[in-house]
């Protein structure tokens, strides 16, 4: 009788278990749908102070970034020589799309972004600038989110501009 009151407990953690992971995936895949669509323009976010309030906190976009909307965004899949393949997350469901090919050339700049490097926990609601920095294209790493503007030659995109957000933007 024991025995079988101990499996019953058992399965029914295990079941538990199973639930919450499969909530967190969901949670997760649907986080990131939302992080990607919300790099667009200015980012507004809202977290906790210190003290557990709510707090919003909005992003404008940094200076040395075009003004038009980004041509792509979307996770790095692969590298290889001149060329980023970025998977596209479709915002209806949770399909990503075939990864895009994207064009390096000598001409592309390419950003990090750099907007919450040693910014102290916020306090208060605000107004924050997107700072970016110019590095090179050995800083692009698989599953690094990016930004890209850029010309569409088929079914290539020749990047003009790129900005990398580490993977941290998907847990907002």
């Amino acid at each position: 009788m024991r025995k079988k009151w101990f499996i019953g407990i058992m399965v029914s953690v295990v079941v538990l278990l199973l639930a919450g992971a499969a909530f967190m995936g969901l949670r997760l895949l649907n986080g990131k749908s939302i992080a990607l669509a919300d790099i667009v323009g200015s980012i507004s976010g809202n977290f906790k102070n210190g003290k557990g309030s709510p707090i919003q906190i909005t992003f404008d976009p940094a200076p040395e970034l075009p003004k038009s909307s980004q041509d792509l965004v979307g996770e790095v899949t692969g590298l290889q020589d001149n060329s980023v393949f970025v998977a596209v997350k479709n915002k209806t469901d949770a399909q990503t799309a075939p990864p895009v090919e994207v064009v390096l050339t000598r001409d592309t700049k390419i950003y990090r972004d750099a907007t919450l490097d040693n910014l102290p926990p916020p306090t208060q609601s605000r107004r924050m600038q997107q700072v970016v920095d110019l590095v090179d294209r050995s800083q692009l790493a698989e599953t690094d989110i990016l930004e890209i503007w850029g010309q569409k030659r088929g079914e290539r995109l020749n990047a003009e501009v790129i900005v990398i957000h580490g993977p941290e933007v998907l847990h907002k």
